[in-house]
């Protein structure tokens, strides 16, 4: 019932698939092989395991160093000491880093937050419409001031 291109073009590009003319322990072999590659870690992800263990270690070195002075001090409490050193160790610990917002002694932000304040434009575009809602708003005045001296 099929036209005769048909049957051709079928028998020319409908081809088994690769698996199955390949023996099936060629197969698994190659699975083995992906299977083995897969399970490694991403090199740039192993890096940045690396950094951040890292990290830590210079922020446990710093806290051992202050839990040594703490230690040899005499003015705390036995207590006091062993509280004090818990709470350095948990905060080397913590990766969360603290105050990690706007710094208010930052320059460009002060100057920033000064523009803004005094609603100065930031272009030529911005300047020559601020200037034309001022000549609007002048004149609304002026109209105003005018009415008042008449009555």
């Amino acid at each position: 019932g099929l036209p005769d291109w048909f049957s051709q073009d079928e028998a020319k590009h409908m081809r088994p698939a690769v698996e199955e003319l390949l023996p099936e322990e060629d197969l698994a072999e190659a699975r083995d092989q992906l299977k083995a590659i897969d399970s490694r870690t991403i090199k740039k992800v192993a890096e940045a395991k690396a950094r951040k263990k890292r990290k830590l270690w210079k922020r446990m070195e710093t806290a051992r160093a202050k839990a040594n002075q703490i230690a040899n001090s005499e003015d705390i409490s036995a207590r006091g000491k062993a509280r004090e050193i818990a709470k350095l160790y948990a905060q080397a610990k913590d990766l969360r880093k603290k105050g990690k917002g706007k710094n208010p002694n930052n320059a460009s932000l002060q100057t920033r937050e000064r523009r803004s304040a005094s609603g100065k434009p930031l272009d030529r575009r911005m300047f020559s419409d601020k200037r034309q809602v001022n000549a609007k708003q002048k004149k609304k005045d002026a109209k105003k001031a005018k009415k008042r001296g008449r009555r």
